[in-house]
């Protein structure tokens, strides 16, 4: 069972990643959803891979697209580190995958970009995969909203921000900033937004408000 990242494994200034801390034990740690694989992982090989993106595509992305990107892959690796071979390729490599289909993503959405009935919250909870405006098609706006801001309401305050900023900013808000406002640093602030997104679809399947969950009656 998830039982959320503590703000006080954030850390307040960029470290530099121990030296003795080998992909092997990142992946252990992401497996056992410690959120210090995911910070290690940010650490060791985000640079690089955000500076591969940047590269591969160029003026195509903005920086807060760049950022949106670095976020979403963080939550895909989170989610998705049962998965890693290291067979089939490096901890980086894998990585940068993750990093580079979020980056096709953005530029899709953006493509086809069209109404939904609430993009902003479905962003938040956990990307496009989330269907949160077909899950909340058949609840009352204001029912859904009280019970997505009550969720937002339990979440650590770190991860509170976070999550209000984002839904402030009606996309993904700028990680630069939000380091900033919160004495933390950008990895940290992906590694937030990761749990997060987490910990609150958590609270809405709990509530009935997720997919695949049964709504209440007054939902």
């Amino acid at each position: 069972m998830w039982t959320g990242l503590q703000d006080s494994v954030m850390p307040t200034s960029d470290p530099t990643p121990a030296p003795d801390v080998g992909d092997a034990e990142i992946v252990r740690l992401l497996q056992q959803q410690d959120g210090r694989g995911l910070q290690l992982l940010l650490e060791k090989h985000g640079g690089r891979a955000r500076a591969g993106l940047r590269k591969t595509f160029g003026a195509a992305l903005n920086d807060n697209e760049i950022d949106d990107a670095m976020s979403r892959a963080s939550f895909r690796a989170w989610r998705s580190a049962a998965a890693y071979d290291p067979l089939r390729g490096t901890l980086r490599a894998w990585f940068f995958v993750q990093l580079r289909s979020a980056g096709l993503e953005l530029l899709r959405d953006r493509r086809r970009r069209r109404e939904q009935l609430r993009p902003d919250l479905e962003q938040v909870v956990g990307g496009p995969d989330a269907a949160m405006a077909d899950v909340a098609a058949g609840s009352s706006p204001g029912a859904y909203l009280a019970a997505v801001h009550a969720c937002i309401a339990e979440l650590p305050r770190k991860q509170r921000a976070v999550v209000e900023a984002d839904l402030r900013a009606g996309e993904i808000a700028d990680a630069a900033q939000l380091a900033q406002s919160l004495r933390t640093t950008r990895n940290s602030v992906y590694v937030l937004r990761s749990t997060a997104r987490k910990a609150l679809k958590k609270l809405l399947t709990e509530r009935g408000c997720a997919p695949g969950a049964e709504r209440p009656a007054e939902l």
